[in-house]
């Protein structure tokens, strides 16, 4: 008679040395405070992620530390458990209902589903996810990625769903971007959709949120950048990387280190783009040479008491 040989889970931990903490601090977790930095350390620990290889990212939202794992890393959990056993999929789902095996439809997908098998289970576990509860919606535009493969994103968000309910113990708790981008949105309760295409086809009937007002009590050193028109423009993103590059740099410098200007940028870009976007590759080039300019003046101001010292 054979006996199948009982399956061990690999349980896998990381520790890191004093060099290696200062690292993450710097730049795989800046801004965090000691807590939020030991929480995401735990949760490398606890995981066995490595967040050099980024299969683990520690991200500020709304003011507050996360932890978020890559789908690499969501696999690699799953497979260290010894149980995992592959998976179908991904399906994408059409307007009438219809599951595909690979989504050739310029159209975007209704949902997406991956089954998930694991050892002694008798069905495989599935994971369905809904294009109208993930695809990440910043005032009625889509997040770029989301624009460009539409149907893997969704896929990303579906393997998460299947993997956790297949391995609760292990991935409880463990959210990717794909899944979370749509928590970092704005106006997307309002959104309208066109039934045939996808496609956002009005504005809301309820008022939308309005873009925070940017003011000098907005940043604790009372800096205001550049207050926007209120016009909206026909189509944004016309900034030319001649002047992206120079804007990071001027940024870099006025806020002491990229950490910094990394915080206070998308607030900035919202302020003046009247919420149409938090990435500076959306600002107009006329709107991006009045930051620069203003950036500039504001660093002259910044290096004049030290001018007027040498003087004296």
């Amino acid at each position: 008679m054979m006996t199948t040989a009982p399956t061990t889970t690999t349980f896998v931990t990381r520790t890191f040395d004093n060099e290696q903490v200062t690292l993450i601090k710097s730049t795989i977790a800046p801004d965090t405070t000691n807590d939020e930095l030991k929480l995401f350390l735990y949760q490398c620990e606890r995981s066995g992620l490595d967040p050099f290889a980024k299969q683990i990212y520690c991200i500020k939202r709304k003011g507050k530390a996360v932890t978020q794992i890559s789908i690499d890393g969501a696999r690699l959990i799953a497979e260290r458990t010894g149980k995992y056993e592959g998976q179908e999929g991904p399906y994408w789902c059409d307007d009438d209902g219809v599951w595909h095996d690979v989504w050739l439809s310029d159209k975007l997908p209704r949902a997406a589903k991956v089954l998930v098998w694991k050892t002694g289970a008798r069905v495989a576990t599935p994971g369905v996810a809904h294009w109208t509860e993930y695809a990440p919606y910043f005032n009625n535009r889509l997040g770029d990625m989301w624009v460009k493969m539409p149907a893997l994103m969704l896929a990303k968000c579906a393997e998460m769903l299947a993997l956790r309910k297949a391995f609760p113990q292990e991935l409880s708790g463990l959210y990717s971007r794909e899944e979370m981008q749509q928590a970092e949105t704005v106006d997307a309760s309002f959104r309208t959709i066109d039934a045939a295409t996808g496609e956002i086809t009005s504005q809301p009937a309820a008022p939308p949120q309005s873009a925070p007002q940017v003011t000098a009590d907005s940043y604790a050193d009372g800096d205001v950048l550049f207050m926007p028109s209120g016009e909206t423009p026909a189509k944004r993103g016309t900034i030319t990387g001649k002047t992206l590059k120079r804007l990071h740099t001027l940024g870099t410098e006025f806020y002491a280190g990229k950490a910094a200007w990394d915080g206070h940028r998308p607030d900035i870009v919202l302020a003046v783009t009247t919420g149409a976007s938090k990435s500076s590759a959306d600002l107009l080039e006329e709107e991006a040479v009045k930051l620069c300019a203003r950036l500039e003046a504001k660093i002259a101001q910044k290096n004049q008491p030290d001018a007027m010292t040498a003087q004296d």
